[in-house]
């Protein structure tokens, strides 16, 4: 009598157990499926972010810097133009220096006026193609008007793009302390000393 009273509910019990194993289970098979699918359609099972794409790097002092010589076209195209993965559509070029646009020689060229750009995403601008950021068409302005080079002594004007995303007023002093100040930049007010030059 006693058995028959508690069947009822040994068997709930074993209904909920068993719907819970269930639960877990099919919850496991589709975080399985999930990450199959990324690894199929983005080559990886982390969702493609622009460290986990090569294209920037994790660093102890800046957070986050570009990887020299990367462009976007280096990344799979699957990836690159996949609807659910945006902002890699536009033509980025990271130089030799890990600084955004055509390269440059550390030496600046005789009858150049150099100006080194800092700043954050709006600066480095990688939802632009190489020839559309804003120290490029600074660049190309100063260079077309006439008046610049009786203002500024020399036959051409460059502007070095030194923006990266993410980066703060802090990274930018790092970035010129360390790096920009041996590429030559024309100022008066440069540091005195930096702790890193960049290798040839």
């Amino acid at each position: 009598m006693r058995s028959d009273r508690n069947q009822p509910r040994r068997r709930a019990v074993f209904i909920a157990l068993t719907a819970i194993a269930g639960l877990v289970v099919g919850v496991i098979l589709l975080e399985g499926a999930y990450r199959v699918y990324k690894l199929y359609v983005y080559g990886m099972i982390d969702y493609p972010d622009i460290v986990a794409l090569g294209a920037m790097y994790r660093d102890e002092q800046y957070g986050t810097l570009p990887a020299p010589n990367f462009r976007f076209d280096m990344i799979p195209d699957k990836v690159r133009f996949h609807p659910n993965v945006g902002g890699y559509e536009a033509d980025v070029t990271i130089n030799r220096w890990g600084y955004r646009g055509k390269d440059f020689s550390k030496e600046k060229p005789p009858g150049t006026f150099r100006i080194v750009a800092f700043g954050g995403s709006t600066t480095m601008d990688v939802e632009s193609d190489d020839a559309n950021t804003w120290p490029v068409l600074l660049e190309n302005s100063l260079n077309e008007d006439v008046s610049t080079h009786r203002r500024w002594p020399g036959e051409r004007v460059e502007v070095i793009n030194a923006g990266v995303g993410g980066a703060r007023t802090r990274e930018g002093l790092l970035k010129l302390r360390n790096e920009a100040q041996y590429f030559q930049p024309d100022s008066s007010s440069l540091p005195t000393s930096g702790t890193m030059s960049p290798e040839d």
